[in-house]
């Protein structure tokens, strides 16, 4: 079986902090561990999302895979991505504005597979224009970038909608104007799906 559990159920972090106590020097090593969480969770989300196309256990699987720090490698993102993949043959995209083949009905959108400047630059995808100090909502002129995180447990619960904004103002006085763009196109489009 190609997304077998066993193999679903490790972890591996590559940039662990090691501390020599007796030097007081620190190196980077990595290690695998096995993990609880995949052992529970993993099969019954496997199986409900690309099976029962329950969008709970899609959500579960997406967690995992995140856990997982996107490694594509790992059986749970490898399996994410094929169903999304799918999704997109069978279904579509859930909103034709986002055309990006990250982005499938009924699925979680964890990787992006066009860059941010492909997304900026397409006319009319980006409806805003930012100000450092004024604020017209009706004109559309924002000093602030707000957003609409979801947020959702380890097990697919949904937890509901928290809103956060960042100060264009506080950016720039942080950054060189070069540096400012850059962190707009970026934070533009930031999406969050999971804590």
């Amino acid at each position: 079986m190609r997304y077998n559990p066993t193999a679903a159920r490790q972890i591996t972090y590559s940039q662990i902090e090691v501390l020599n106590l007796q030097t007081g020097q620190t190196s980077l090593t990595s290690d695998t561990f096995i993990s609880g969480s995949m052992i529970y969770l993993y099969l019954k989300a496997a199986v409900g999302c690309k099976e029962w196309q329950d969008p709970k256990q899609c959500q579960v699987l997406a967690n995992l895979c995140v856990l997982n720090l996107y490694r594509t490698s790992h059986p749970t993102c490898a399996l994410y991505r094929e169903l999304v993949e799918e999704k997109l043959v069978t279904v579509g995209r859930a909103d034709k504005f986002y055309e990006d083949d990250g982005y499938a009905a009924h699925m979680p959108w964890l990787y992006y597979e066009r860059n941010a400047l492909q997304v900026i630059q397409k006319s009319g995808v980006v409806k805003f224009r930012a100000s450092f100090g004024y604020e017209n909502l009706g004109l559309g002129i924002v000093s602030k970038l707000r957003f609409k995180v979801a947020s959702y447990d380890i097990e697919g619960n949904f937890l509901g909608l928290t809103t956060f904004s960042i100060n264009l103002l506080f950016a720039r006085s942080q950054l060189k104007r070069s540096q400012v763009c850059i962190v707009l196109v970026k934070i533009s489009t930031f999406r969050a799906h999971s804590t």
